[in-house]
Parts: C-alpha cells; sequence; structure tokens
C-alpha cells in the first residue's frame, strides 16, 4: 500500500476521512469557514491520503520500481517539487512516492478516467454524480472531480436510477410502473432506456430526489 500519511509531513492540514465535508455538515477548512467547491475539493483529496494512510484504502495503478515511481523518474519528481518541499522528498522515499502517487492520480483524473480504487458512488454538489475513494460521505460538497468540472474536462459517471432523480416525474396513467418524464429534458432522458421507475442510466444532470435546490 502507498502511504500517503507521508505527505502530511510536507503538506499540512490533512483530515481524517472519517470527518466528511457533507451538505448536512459543513465544516471549517483551515481556520476559516469557506463553501467553495475548489476548496472543498482540495479537502476532500486531502482526506484521501488520511484515508489510505488507515487503511481504507490501497491504490496501486502502477507498482514503484527502484528507478521509477508510478512513471515518473525521481528527477522528474523532485522538479516538480517546491523549494521547500524538496529536500523533505529528498530524504524520505516514502515520501517521494506519496508524491508521485498523488500526481499520477491527478493525470488519471486529468483525462477523465476513474482510477482503480474510486469504488463510492456519490453526490457532489457542483459536479453531480460522481465516483471517489471509499470510506466518505455520499454528498459532498466538493470533490476532487472539481477540478475537471471547471477545466471543461470529462467526468466519468456512476449509474443512476432516473426514479430516484429531483427531476423525475411519474407518469400520470401507469404512475407505478409507466415511463416518467425529465422536466428538465437531460440528454440522457432521451437514450433509450431511460426514465423508467427502474433500471440505470448514466446522467450528468441526476440530482437526489431529495434535494431542496435543482442543480
Amino acid at each position: 500500500m502507498v502511504d500517503l500519511s507521508a505527505l502530511d509531513r510536507i503538506f499540512p492540514g490533512v483530515e481524517s476521512e472519517n470527518d466528511p465535508v457533507s451538505e448536512e455538515s459543513p465544516r471549517r477548512i483551515h481556520g476559516r469557514d469557506d463553501e467553495h467547491p475548489v476548496i472543498e475539493a482540495a479537502d476532500e483529496s486531502a482526506r484521501e491520503v488520511a484515508g489510505a494512510a488507515s487503511g481504507s484504502v490501497s491504490p496501486e495503478p502502477v507498482a514503484s520500481d527502484g528507478g521509477s515511481w508510478h512513471g515518473f523518474t525521481r528527477s522528474e519528481l523532485l522538479s516538480l517539487a517546491g523549494p521547500d518541499e524538496r529536500s523533505a522528498l529528498e530524504a524520505d522515499p516514502d515520501l517521494l512516492e506519496a508524491f508521485a502517487f498523488a500526481l499520477r492520480l491527478t493525470e488519471i483524473r486529468a483525462c477523465g478516467e476513474r482510477p482503480d480504487h474510486y469504488t463510492r458512488a456519490a453526490y457532489c454538489t457542483n459536479c453531480g454524480p460522481v465516483w471517489l475513494f471509499p470510506g466518505g460521505a455520499k454528498r459532498v460538497l466538493g470533490c476532487p472531480w472539481c477540478e475537471n468540472k471547471a477545466n471543461g474536462l470529462p467526468i466519468p459517471l456512476p449509474p443512476v436510477t432516473c426514479s430516484d432523480c429531483l427531476h423525475w416525474r411519474a407518469d400520470g396513467i401507469n404512475p407505478s410502473g409507466g415511463l416518467g418524464s425529465c422536466v428538465v429534458e437531460a440528454l440522457a432522458s432521451k437514450r433509450p432506456g431511460s426514465l423508467w421507475r427502474r433500471g440505470e442510466i448514466y446522467c450528468g444532470t441526476w440530482c437526489p430526489a431529495n434535494e431542496e435546490v435543482s442543480r
């Protein structure tokens, strides 16, 4: 297992994954009140670091060897680090590997691909339905995919059910089994297999039915 907790030695402020940033219990971030999605996303990534250290995440997309750290060379990693962090990375192989893995995760997400250990379907207020690492809240204010959303990059979607969505309306004649409708006419609602009470689709506009404010 990659010990990502090593990053906390040079990037302070990492918090436990057991303290999720949920919509029901927002909290202070690094000493201030802030619910900006980008800041929440950074904190969600920090909990991924803490979660890996606790054993709840065991990501190993690329095995490291003596000369390569998840596809990066030692010199590449040191060149990407700031001057204040470089000496710490040089002195600690575990820290160097954690740094390399964090960078590799960023590359994987930037390509719109789901990291292998992202197995938890969740809802992000900023992004919509997303895949996240295990052990956190089902609904979050921000997530690691927020950077993709801000930069117009793709976000892999987990399967969802139309009847669980805020925008879905049951059929007026046969509400228990008929074809429903989508009040926002999402693109996914026009695909075969959508709008039924049961069955799964992939829809970036999906929003939990008990959400108070429509996205």
